[in-house]
């Protein structure tokens, strides 16, 4: 995982997780250097990467498997969500992308390069991953429609008794 801004408090609420943390000190320069920093932390026989986006809240674990499923079935291309008509994060980038990845610069992530056309990528059909934060407002969106569907199961469950 790679920490940028405020990396110390994060690292802290997350130490109880099963990750290895990467601290991107240059995080000012854009997201590009944060897609450094997390490939330069793998060991060097990792085959691919699962790159996603730290705001992408509504992705769950079994979202990452299937998309792994489809990596593995296909190990030589690129696996990327696709949400609202476009690919995105979380994509499964294979080691040949490595160095593609490597000379982005900027505020850049790898959308160039799921949407070249001399990639194969492979797109799988994940609406959790248009959702994102953004904003307090997002955070508050997403809260409420969280809230509902809580409220939703409770009453399915009241229902099945």
């Amino acid at each position: 995982m790679v920490l940028g801004a405020h990396a110390t408090r994060l690292a802290g609420e997350l130490k109880e997780l099963p990750v290895r943390i990467a601290v991107n000190r240059r995080w000012r320069a854009g997201l590009s250097t944060s897609l450094r920093t997390g490939l330069a932390a793998l060991p060097a026989s990792a085959p691919a990467a699962l790159i996603m986006l730290a705001d992408q809240v509504d992705v769950s674990p079994a979202d990452l498997r299937r998309l792994l499923k489809h990596w593995r079935r296909q190990p030589r291309a690129i696996v990327a969500s696709l949400a609202e008509g476009v690919r995105r994060p979380p994509a499964v980038l294979p080691r040949a992308s490595f160095a593609s990845l490597r000379r982005i610069r900027g505020d850049a992530g790898a959308r160039g390069l799921l949407a070249d056309p001399h990639r194969q990528v492979i797109e799988v059909g994940l609406a959790s991953a248009a959702i994102d934060v953004d904003r307090p407002a997002d955070l508050g969106r997403i809260r409420r429609r969280s809230a509902a569907r809580e409220i939703a199961s409770g009453l399915l469950d009241r229902r099945q008794r």
